[in-house]
């Protein structure tokens, strides 16, 4: 009842936004996404030393160009200076550290997960220049994915919080992130469009209890007025990590990663563009130390008991999108964009009778999308579709202790011989109203989503099945944003926005050991959110501030429920649509300058919520998986009026998470008995340039080298790390 009646809000809100439209004048013309990023996007630390990149600009929030201040959601956009110079994130995942609302799980170094609003995994939507990284072998719970895109090829991080399945389609619950990859300039601006003209940058990173050396390279160039290419490359390598507080070096947390870039521009006409990016990445022998026996105890924390568990990932992506401005009067701008992504994981496993398992599986995706945006008298129609088809090969193999094979497997950790397909048909409507200080936006998506498995494995008779599953859903949202005062720098923004997940491979087929047990679950239907939030933000020459509250209704949640059968030294779960319930929380920042060189800043995210959950006997309400603790940073930042360094000091204070879940409770290798400790951390970071083009970056974490764990993760965090980085570009 309550979906219907949000859809009949979203038609109201749409007929009664162009009548008023219709009836004043409309807002002049929005500057095109090109020029508005031109004109809002933030000077580089290449350019101005000194500065603490700050994006205005983000796309992700409504699908075009927009001031994050007027988005009518929390939006955080994260800079590639402020992931190099001054958070100098190693992964993608750390990229997010700071972020109200985020939790970065990390089961090990080697494997970070972010929890937004309360969910991550398969929960948490990921796109790569808006083009969908999800796929139908993804996890529920905490998983490595992420950690398979370099932060130093993207240009930016846009974090859009809360359900955006309106926008974005299935996966879409705790929050959508679009990791935009970096483009080539052209030209260097006195010479542009003259000839060839071409850069590059180096850049290294060493940390000193992560025991880690990050190598980067960057070449760039274009070519008159037609070409521009850029190709970068990473190198990654990691020993094993030293936690605090006396605990020393943590074995088997060591691994290795690499990946390279490339992006080619063709510029076919004046604001008509042709863009091909390739990416390739891969982890080699990641470790889950956690499940092994060269973990350590944390508070009382269990010990594993296999030998190895060490996993690969190679996955690669390419594209080519056409990007058109100004097509005809109807069609203000047009993007159709066709790609293929590809996913290997093979994980090589020793058991505690010292037996051998090598599992795995291969993904390709095939993916199309088409986004078009019409200006009409009552404000921005975006509208679209976008197509996504898997197609999984699982494997598994098994071996005795002496090496010799032990049985055959019908499938690996999903179902063999697989299809997954996922459609989605959208439209948008942002208005502009009261002589542009009233936002308006509304949006409908139509998705379908199907799933073919040909060998699937029966866990009572182990016998193969096969199954063929479909799914429909219609969501929506509808938001609002007013500016208060006249020169627009504060403003409340609110609404309702819906959510919904396709049960996947994963959910229907895994037979697999990830802590859990979890055996093949066919008959599953979609999960449902519903989220309504309000929030102020405010914009000032010395101060920023922002402050959301949000309560998320929760319906028909896939949900592990443990048969109390042990397979593999786990216990064996099954799933089902029990989940029902609600998730709550408040997140807030504040950051002020005064005398032009202080800038003190805060944030603060607290969240509590519960559903059904099932235990081997019965239906339970208990707290949702893996909450986010109480937690707040506190900052002060110094910047001489020379503007030539920077100087920041940052405190990380976090409560002690004891709401657990059923599952929580059974996790007795990540989470220690009677839930995580609280921590207190201390840390200084800062950056100078030292020449036009030369920049040092560093910093001390964890000065007080406290030994603590992030909630839910399978190893401690580093002790005093010491970590510096040079950043030459030419």
């Amino acid at each position: 009842m309550t979906v219907r009646w949000l859809h009949l809000a979203l038609a109201i809100t749409l007929a009664y936004g162009a009548l008023w439209a219709a009836e004043t004048t409309p807002p002049p013309p929005a500057a095109k996404p090109s020029e508005a990023a031109d004109a809002k996007a933030p000077t580089t630390q290449a350019d101005k030393a000194g500065e603490i990149p700050d994006y205005a600009i983000t796309v992700t929030a409504t699908r075009s160009a927009v001031d994050v201040f007027r988005a009518p959601y929390t939006v955080e956009v994260i800079s590639a200076d402020e992931i190099a110079h001054r958070k100098n994130s190693d992964s993608l995942v750390d990229a997010l550290a700071e972020v109200p609302g985020v939790m970065l799980q990390k089961t090990s170094p080697g494997q970070g997960s972010p929890f937004i609003r309360g969910f991550t995994g398969y929960q948490t939507l990921l796109l790569i220049d808006g083009v969908r990284f999800n796929n139908s072998t993804f996890r529920s719970g905490p998983n490595e994915y992420w950690r398979t895109i370099d932060p130093l090829s993207l240009d930016r991080l846009e974090l859009v919080k809360g359900p955006f399945s309106a926008l974005y389609g299935s996966d879409a619950v705790g929050g959508t992130v679009n990791a935009i990859t970096k483009s080539p300039r052209w030209g260097d601006g006195e010479h542009i469009w003259q000839g060839i003209d071409w850069g590059g940058r180096t850049y290294y990173r060493g940390a000193s209890a992560e025991r880690s050396n990050i190598g980067h390279l960057e070449l760039e160039g274009s070519y008159k007025k037609k070409v521009a290419f850029l190709f970068t490359g990473s190198y990654k390598d990691y020993d094993d990590l030293k936690a605090g507080g006396g605990a020393g070096v943590q074995q088997n947390t060591g691994f290795s990663e690499f990946g390279a870039d490339g992006k080619i521009i063709y510029r076919i006409a004046d604001d008509h563009d042709l863009t091909f990016l390739g990416q390739h990445y891969r982890q080699q022998e990641v470790p889950r130390t956690e499940q092994t026996v060269y973990t350590q105890s944390f508070h009382g924390s269990a010990i594993g008991t296999e030998f190895r568990r060490d996993t690969d990932e190679n996955r690669g992506l390419g594209y080519v999108e056409y990007h058109g401005k100004d097509i005809s009067p109807i069609l203000a701008d047009v993007k159709v964009n066709l790609n293929y992504q590809n996913h290997h994981e093979e994980r090589n496993r020793i058991t505690s009778n010292h037996r051998n398992d090598i599992s795995g599986f291969d993904v390709d995706t095939l993916g199309a999308l088409a986004q078009l945006q019409t200006k009409t008298a009552f404000g921005t129609l975006t509208y679209g579709l976008d197509y996504y088809h898997d197609r999984v090969e699982s494997f598994r193999y098994d071996f005795n202790a002496d090496g010799s094979p032990r049985s055959h497997s019908i499938q690996g950790p999903l179902g063999d011989n697989a299809s997954y397909d996922l459609f989605g048909a959208f439209i948008q409507n942002d208005t502009w109203l009261l002589n542009d200080r009233l936002n308006i936006v509304g949006g409908l998506r139509f998705s379908y989503a199907a799933a073919r498995a040909g060998q699937v494995e029966d866990p009572v008779d182990k016998s193969k099945f096969s199954l063929h599953d479909s799914w429909k859903s219609v969501v929506g949202n509808a938001r609002v944003l007013y500016l208060f005062d006249k020169e627009k720098h504060w403003n409340v923004f609110g609404g309702a926005s819906q959510a919904f997940r396709a049960p996947t491979l994963y959910d229907l087929t895994a037979f697999d050991a990830t802590g859990q047990f979890e055996t093949p679950s066919p008959g599953l239907t979609p999960e449902q959110y519903l989220q309504f939030e309000a929030g102020v933000k405010g914009d000032y020459d010395f101060c920023r501030f922002t402050g959301s509250y949000f309560y998320t209704l929760i319906s028909d949640q896939i949900t592990p429920a443990p048969t109390g059968n042990i397979i593999q030294d786990s216990p064996e779960v099954v799933k089902s649509n029990v989940g029902k319930g609600w998730l709550q929380g408040i997140e807030t920042r504040l950051e002020y300058t005064f005398y032009k060189q202080w800038t003190p800043w805060a944030d603060f995210t607290w969240q509590e919520g519960e559903t059904n959950q099932m235990t081997d006997t019965e239906k339970v309400r208990a707290p949702i998986s893996r909450l986010m603790p109480p937690t707040g940073h506190l900052g002060l930042r110094y910047r001489p009026r020379a503007g030539k360094w920077w100087v920041e000091a940052v405190g990380t204070f976090v409560g002690k998470q004891d709401r657990l879940s059923v599952k929580d409770l059974l996790d007795t290798r990540r989470i220690p008995p009677g839930g995580t400790p609280g921590c207190a951390l201390l840390g200084i970071r800062g950056s100078a340039q030292l020449a036009r083009r030369l920049f040092l970056s560093g910093g001390v974490e964890n000065v007080t080298n406290q030994n603590y764990r992030v909630h839910g993760s399978g190893t401690n965090q580093p002790g005093v790390n010491a970590y510096l980085s040079i950043d030459w570009k030419f």
